[in-house]
């Protein structure tokens, strides 16, 4: 049996990367999605799913499509809650009392059950081949093992200390430790957003918000910017390929009528910033459509789909 992909797929928000899923579906794997902002609904409003859906059931926080070719795909949802804390601002010079709103640092752990055991179908390690899972998305996912981490120290709702970036990054090391494990047989897609850094970040704009402050592992000697995979903070974000053997962007390519989303596969640009991709297959076409790419180079790489096991 040929080893699973573990895959990050990248790509700035409303790239469709979420969306690119659906050929895996059409393909007959079965899609297991942690879903931690909200934006696998998406996948309901495709045409091709919505004429080969065969059922649907829902619950306050998960969600399952049946196919007419067997496949599944089952959406576990792991969001923040809310807590409302009290504060204090500075209004004309005088001190007022109030509330907030702060999340509960409680999606972490929702996110960690489903993955250790996951509703109906149990933990991640006993699943087979025919079967994908999703985490959607990497950077919210980040954010969750902060809030969790602050949650922890009793500090939700406070500015973080540097070491509560290192403690979350710890938390993900070793989620994503767990997923690249070479005993676990099915596949993985971690979906992402970008992390710009470098170059004309800060040649000008670089004190506006979310420009960050420049330091020399941000290439500012070179002046080259780059993109990476973002998790949360600094220091994992550029070291994070490490753990898939597919690392793939989605972006629009082409203008006016020909304007087209793509899959790219390798090395390429993002805007102005340069990005490192890797295929596990050298031979795969630089780009793939993104409404049948994931299952072309899941064929590529594995062969036709063999249903290891009914899923009742």
């Amino acid at each position: 049996m040929k080893r699973p992909i573990k895959m990050i797929l990248v790509g700035d928000s409303k790239a469709g990367k979420t969306g690119a899923l659906a050929s895996l579906l059409l393909a007959g794997y079965h899609i297991r999605i942690i879903d931690l902002d909200n934006g696998a609904d998406i996948l309901q409003g495709i045409p091709a799913i919505k004429q080969a859906k065969l059922d649907y059931t829902e619950t306050d926080t998960s969600w399952k499509l049946r196919l007419k070719n067997s496949a599944t795909l089952d959406v576990q949802t792991c969001t923040d809650g809310t807590l409302k804390v009290n504060s204090t601002a500075l209004v004309a010079g005088k001190t007022v009392q109030g509330t907030r709103f702060v999340p509960d640092g409680t999606a972490w752990d929702k996110a960690l059950s489903v993955f250790n055991h996951w509703p109906e179908y149990g933990p991640v390690e006993t699943w087979d081949s025919d079967t994908v899972l999703v985490i959607d998305s990497l950077s919210f996912l980040g954010q969750a093992a902060l809030n969790s981490t602050m949650k922890l120290h009793g500090r939700l709702g406070t500015k973080p200390f540097d070491t509560d970036y290192g403690d979350a990054q710890g938390l993900m090391r070793g989620i994503l430790s767990s997923v690249f494990n070479t005993q676990l047989r099915c596949n993985v897609i971690v979906i992402t957003h970008l992390d710009y850094r470098g170059g004309s970040l800060f040649k000008e704009g670089a004190d506006k918000p979310n420009r960050p402050a420049p330091k020399p592992d941000h290439n500012d000697l070179s002046m080259v910017e780059r993109a990476f995979p973002m998790t949360i903070g600094k220091a994992l974000n550029n070291t994070i390929g490490r753990y898939f053997n597919t690392l793939f962007l989605v972006k629009t390519v082409g203008s006016g009528t020909s304007t087209k989303r793509v899959i790219c596969t390798s090395n390429t640009t993002v805007g102005s910033a340069q990005i490192d991709l890797a295929s596990i297959d050298l031979e795969v076409p630089r780009e793939l459509d993104i409404a049948t790419g994931l299952a072309e180079y899941f064929e590529r790489v594995k062969g036709p789909l063999v249903r290891v096991a009914q899923v009742p």
